[in-house]
């Protein structure tokens, strides 16, 4: 199995090892398994990560959550994950008992598992003892928007998977809640954003919470 540091590597060639967001939204009852896998181009410290997300996927409906876990953990087998991973689980719903299928398994085991909870709050908070965030949707979906629009991410179009997110991007609502006032995020009626959803909760860790460690 890869390991996530190596000793015999110098302070430069730790830092060259890829960086990867590896982000899942489970599924729900009548929402599908969705996977974004995204590599991070780490700069120097006064200039921004760029993010290009190199694997999309999504499950039929109500498949089991056990068997979601399976296949994630033959892609994070694959030599080309080697390097340094963030394993991103939306903990909302389903999410607490999916996350504990997760925690404990070889093939998860080079990975940090960090849960992310949507909130209708202002702020973010951390769970540090159980490594869980709860962030309001909207400024996931902001965050997510700003680096779109600064030209940090790229997502390969020549990936079948990879373009839906560009139709789920296209069926993106964005409303005013009239009682609130806040912004809301949602897929159009009849729509699913859960391609979306897996990209923008990684992107959100990337930005704020997560920096690899080198050495």
């Amino acid at each position: 199995m890869l390991t996530l540091h190596r000793d015999d590597l110098d302070e430069d060639e730790r830092r060259d090892l890829p960086y990867w967001i590896v982000s899942l939204d489970p599924g729900k009852s009548q929402d599908p398994s969705a996977l974004t896998i995204t590599r991070v181009h780490v700069r120097d410290e006064d200039d921004a990560n760029f993010y290009e997300v190199v694997h999309a996927q999504e499950w039929p409906l109500k498949t089991l959550h056990t068997t979601v876990r399976d296949d994630i953990g033959v892609l994070m087998l694959k030599p080309q994950l080697a390097g340094r991973v963030v394993l991103v689980i939306d903990q909302g719903g389903v999410g607490n008992a999916v996350i504990e299928l997760y925690q404990g398994r070889a093939a998860f085991s080079r990975a940090r598992i960090v849960g992310v909870m949507f909130t209708g709050g202002d702020n973010p908070t951390e769970d540090a003892v159980n490594d869980v965030y709860k962030v309001p949707k909207h400024e996931i979906v902001d965050n997510m928007l700003v680096i779109l629009q600064l030209g940090r991410l790229r997502i390969h179009e020549d990936i079948p998977e990879c373009r839906k997110i560009w139709d789920q991007f296209a069926a993106f609502k964005i409303k005013r809640d009239d009682q609130t006032g806040r912004m809301r995020f949602q897929a159009a009626e009849g729509e699913h954003d859960d391609l979306v959803t897996s990209l923008a909760q990684g992107l959100w860790i990337g930005e704020h919470v997560w920096e690899p460690e080198i050495g």
